[in-house]
């Protein structure tokens, strides 16, 4: 299992597939109907390369900053996500 920060978003994104991610600040809990027993979430291909978009469309290195730093928690990468697909609209 990985640890979520840009060279793993670029590595899925690279490889055109998926990985499962964990963060520090959360335990993941499987669902008792899933077969298979994940300890974290999956990241696909579709969400990496949307957040890489978004992280290459900041022009500021400050704000570049902030997004690798909301990375690394698990409330602060939905939040990203939010953002980043509110975006594609």
């Amino acid at each position: 299992m990985a640890k979520m920060d840009l060279q793993l978003l670029k590595k899925i994104v690279d490889n055109k597939a998926y990985e499962e991610v964990t963060w520090p600040d959360v335990i993941f809990t499987p669902e008792p109907e899933d077969r298979e027993d994940h300890e974290g979430m999956i990241i696909d291909m579709q969400t990496a390369n949307m957040l890489l978009t978004v992280y290459n469309a900041l022009g500021k290195p400050e704000s570049k900053l902030k997004f690798e730093r909301m990375l690394t928690t698990y409330t602060d990468f939905m939040k990203l996500v939010d953002f980043g697909w509110k975006q594609v609209k």
